[in-house]
């Protein structure tokens, strides 16, 4: 179970300016594990990515279509860059639009966090999604197995 009253207080919202993530996207199947291989492609062609922001600021992103229980979601291990200047041909690059996204701090299980999300705290708020957007800021935290304690940010752009 998740602690509402803290859940509560680890809120915030950021209106921040867009940004350009550069990555490798898969489309994830229902019950599929995709996540891990993306991340380690990622970090083999990383040297290869020259506007890097630095230090490193890794995001991981779930985009859902309408039909997305049946076709899957598409994800993406990314990191922010600088520039769209020699991208690597491998990489996705996906701007994240600019606009209010509510930020929660977790040091958990992802999908624990996002049900409470959708489920408790957007009801409670008097938003609504903005984009069928979630967004997992990493810091300079490459995901690992056994990682899933890490702190790090879910955010959810909302309006």
């Amino acid at each position: 179970n998740l602690p509402t009253a803290a859940m509560d207080d680890d809120w915030s919202t950021d209106s921040s300016g867009a940004r350009i993530l550069a990555g490798v996207s898969s489309l994830i199947q229902p019950g599929a594990d995709a996540i891990s291989p993306s991340w380690r492609i990622l970090e083999r062609e990383l040297a290869l990515i020259k506007n890097a922001v630095q230090p490193l600021s890794l995001y991981s992103v779930r985009t859902y279509t309408d039909n997305w229980e049946q076709d899957g979601i598409m994800y993406m291990a990314a990191l922010e860059i600088t520039a769209l200047e020699d991208i690597n041909p491998i990489l996705t690059v996906k701007p994240l639009p600019a606009g209010t996204y509510a930020v929660l701090g977790i040091a958990g299980p992802y999908q624990l966090a996002v049900d409470y999300i959708y489920q408790t705290w957007l009801a409670k708020s008097g938003r609504r999604i903005a984009y069928p957007l979630e967004i997992e800021s990493l810091g300079t935290n490459w995901p690992r197995a056994g990682s899933g304690d890490i702190k790090r940010n879910v955010m959810i752009p909302v309006i």
